[in-house]
């Protein structure tokens, strides 16, 4: 019984720090312009991440510092919309 709760409690850890980790690419598509129109609606998946940067300040700096790692690299054009 320990040992199946000690399983499915290390899974969801992993899904949580797989999550938020996921986030970073995301930014990368999104600012660089690579990211389809048809799936800009996956911003809504982050919504509890950008819910929890609200309300809590050091989490809000640990992420926009994990985010300025993903910005990038060549300067990005607005296509407008």
């Amino acid at each position: 019984m320990l040992d199946r709760m000690a399983f499915w409690a290390t899974i969801a850890v992993v899904v949580l720090v797989l999550y938020v980790a996921s986030i970073g690419p995301w930014f990368w598509l999104n600012a660089s312009g690579r990211l389809p129109a048809l799936v800009i609606w996956t911003q809504h998946i982050y919504d509890p991440l950008r819910w929890t940067s609200e309300q809590s300040p050091a989490f809000r700096k640990a992420l926009s510092a994990y985010l300025v790692l993903w910005l990038p690299a060549e300067p990005m054009e607005y296509h407008g919309e």
